[in-house]
């Protein structure tokens, strides 16, 4: 084991969007030991760095699904991929056919396009962020022809599952190829960038095989990453989808699963020494 990958929401993080002390003080552990610890996350890098700054440990950011990789104290860029012009006023489009709330997310700012009736949801973590600037579907619209934003990340919200699985086959007959990183959002990138590709790509900068890699999730956009990873871990409360490509599943996020699984690990990597 010489790399972790640990997706946040419903992984890292309890319902309480914590970190329990089990988790931090295994990942501080980890860290001391010369493990890398990357924080692989479907959030902008601004919400993934205050979490990974409160951990005190050395390391890498994965974040937007892959669209942007740092070094997680010099905040050096390993990699950026921004979507294409079409692909952002396409979801713009879809999003106000569909009467559903768009994300747009570049490095440093966020922008919220929102359907103003019922049916919206809005992850905890993203609420009262200064970050985040609210715009009309016109305004974000004459902002995308005129002087098009790096846009890492688009993502729909919607309260109705079935939804958003309708304008994820939508946007795939358009090849774009959302895919949902939380019960009500579903999330797109540029073509080939997710979690896997991404962790592939920061793994072979710091020459690392993919045998020595071990990776954390619970919901559709970590599949590639599990699968990618030498072991790949779903947690209890994961999807069953995933559930079906990791190669082990372990407790729940509510019960520390990350913390207790790195430190089986990590004393069977001290026993082989």
């Amino acid at each position: 084991m010489k790399l972790v990958a640990i997706d946040l929401d419903g992984t890292l993080l309890n319902q309480e969007n914590q970190i329990t002390d089990l988790n931090k003080k295994t990942l501080q552990q980890l860290n001391q030991n010369g493990v890398k610890v990357v924080i692989a996350t479907g959030r902008s890098l601004i919400s993934a760095r205050e979490i990974f700054q409160s951990l005190d440990i050395d390391g890498y950011l994965l974040t937007l699904n892959g669209a942007l990789i740092k070094e997680g104290k010099s905040n050096k860029t390993i990699f950026s991929k921004q979507l294409p012009k079409d692909a952002l006023i396409k979801t713009l489009e879809i999003g106000f056919q569909e009467e559903v709330t768009v994300f747009f997310n570049t490095e440093e700012k966020n922008y919220r396009i929102p359907f103003t009736g019922s049916g919206e949801m809005v992850q905890e973590f993203q609420k009262m962020r200064g970050d985040v600037e609210e715009l009309t579907f016109e305004k974000m619209r004459e902002i995308l022809e005129s002087n098009t934003p790096k846009v890492l990340k688009a993502a729909f919200t919607s309260e109705n599952r079935q939804q958003l699985r309708r304008i994820q086959g939508i946007m795939n007959q358009s090849n774009y190829f959302p895919v949902f990183s939380d019960k009500h959002y579903i999330e797109m990138m540029a073509q080939g960038i997710n979690k896997g590709s991404s962790l592939k790509r920061l793994c072979d900068y710091l020459d690392i095989q993919a045998k020595d890699v071990v990776a954390f999730g619970d919901q559709e956009n970590d599949m590639q990453m599990i699968e990618f990873a030498g072991l790949g871990i779903a947690m209890e409360n994961a999807t069953d989808k995933l559930k079906s490509v990791a190669d082990e599943i372990v407790e729940s996020n509510e019960d520390s699963g990350v913390g207790k699984r790195l430190m089986s690990l990590l004393s069977t990597k001290s026993r082989n020494q």
